[in-house]
């Protein structure tokens, strides 16, 4: 995951957004039909396959002023091409609603991304397959793996996608999901079974992410002695 910092891509209102000198998304956020007080806004955008969050709050701990905006500014040599941003509110009282755009950067431009909390929809984590049956194998032979795809049905991107695994012996040895993911966008997670005797083992893949809810996969697996 990437920050918003200085170089690739900095959160902040520069000289040059002013004067339209460079290349800047600037997301401009609006508070649409919610009436609650808002304690901040996380707001994640995916753009050329890399992940970008910054949390927007008041400065004294109070309840966010909406609308507010906030620019990323992006090299000269980036690419036109869709930017996906994804704004969570969480008012004081706990509740959390959220909104989407997607817009094209232009090289050499400002491109304004208007986002209304409460509209657009948020990203839906599905994972692939449901289950697995892990191939058996001996105590002391290579451990058996299966991969699995995590893919965000909706056209909003994710939250920060979080990845655990239940049930002994299990461990993911690759994990391709770190950051949020884009509508319609996958990501791949190895799971590997290496328990420390033999045994038949079942377990769980969990992936997460707000916005974006949970995704199961069962996980089924023996291994037998030599």
């Amino acid at each position: 995951m990437d920050k918003l910092r200085l170089g690739w891509v900095a959160l902040v209102f520069a000289a040059g957004c002013a004067s339209g000198d460079g290349t800047f998304v600037v997301a401009d956020i609006q508070r649409g039909a919610v009436q609650a007080p808002i304690r901040e806004v996380a707001l994640v955008a995916t753009f050329q396959g890399r992940t970008f969050t910054q949390q927007l709050r008041e400065a004294g701990g109070g309840a966010l002023v909406l609308p507010a905006s906030a620019a990323f500014e992006l090299p000269g040599d980036a690419p036109a091409a869709a930017m996906q941003l994804t704004a969570t509110a969480t008012g004081l009282d706990g509740t959390m609603t959220t909104g989407s755009a997607t817009v094209t950067v232009e090289p050499d431009d400002t491109v304004t991304a208007h986002i209304t909390l409460g509209q657009g929809s948020p990203g839906t984590l599905q994972l692939s397959p449901a289950g697995r049956l892990f191939t058996t194998v001996t105590f002391g032979s290579a451990p058996a793996e299966e991969t699995f795809t995590v893919h965000n049905g909706g056209p909003g991107a994710s939250g920060l996608l979080e990845v655990s695994v239940i049930g002994d012996g299990y461990l993911v040895t690759q994990n391709g999901c770190n950051g949020a993911l884009g509508g319609q966008a996958t990501c791949p997670i190895t799971v590997r079974h290496a328990p420390a005797r033999p045994a038949h083992t079942v377990g769980s893949l969990v992936v997460t992410a707000k916005p974006g809810g949970t995704a199961t996969a069962s996980l089924d697996a023996t291994m037998t002695p030599w």
